[in-house]
């Protein structure tokens, strides 16, 4: 891993879609196999989403006490700290963020209760599709935007 264990990985990024206007989201990606870290990266920078990267729980956590993240795709079996130790405390000081399971771990619809009672919002199991990522993403961002917009009148 390059950088310190509480800094974003910076292999260099692919290039973002320049049909897409530049993201203002922030994305964190916790993910212990490089090579998929930054296949899911390239795949949503094709998208116009930036995202730093981390490969383990503690340097995950750490960086999301020292800065706001819109966005983290969290994997659950992770060195340093399991996935689901660092959703817990992120939700005791951060619960604006939204946070999407990502995991290859095969635990059933028991693992998928216990990861959205611990506060994620939305789960999906690898290997998946890039497409399937990316369209979950801008999902979110799009209810976000709905429920941060003003309620419409009724004329």
């Amino acid at each position: 891993m390059q950088g310190s264990p509480a800094q974003p990985s910076n292999r260099p990024a692919a290039p973002a879609n320049a049909a897409e206007a530049p993201s203002t989201q922030s994305l964190l990606i916790v993910e212990d196999e490089v090579d998929l870290a930054f296949g899911f990266r390239d795949a949503l920078a094709h998208s116009g989403f930036r995202a730093d990267v981390v490969h383990d729980g503690r340097a995950a956590l750490d960086l999301l006490k020292s800065r706001p993240y819109d966005l983290v795709l969290l994997d659950l079996m992770l060195p340093g700290m399991k996935g689901l130790e660092v959703l817990k405390e992120l939700r005791k000081f951060r619960s604006d963020t939204c946070v999407l399971i990502l995991t290859a771990l095969a635990g059933g619809e028991e693992a998928v209760i216990q990861a959205i009672e611990a506060g994620a919002d939305d789960y999906l199991s690898k290997p998946c599709s890039p497409r399937e990522l990316v369209a979950r993403v801008e999902a979110r961002f799009r209810r976000r935007a709905l429920d941060a917009a003003p309620p419409a009148k009724l004329t």
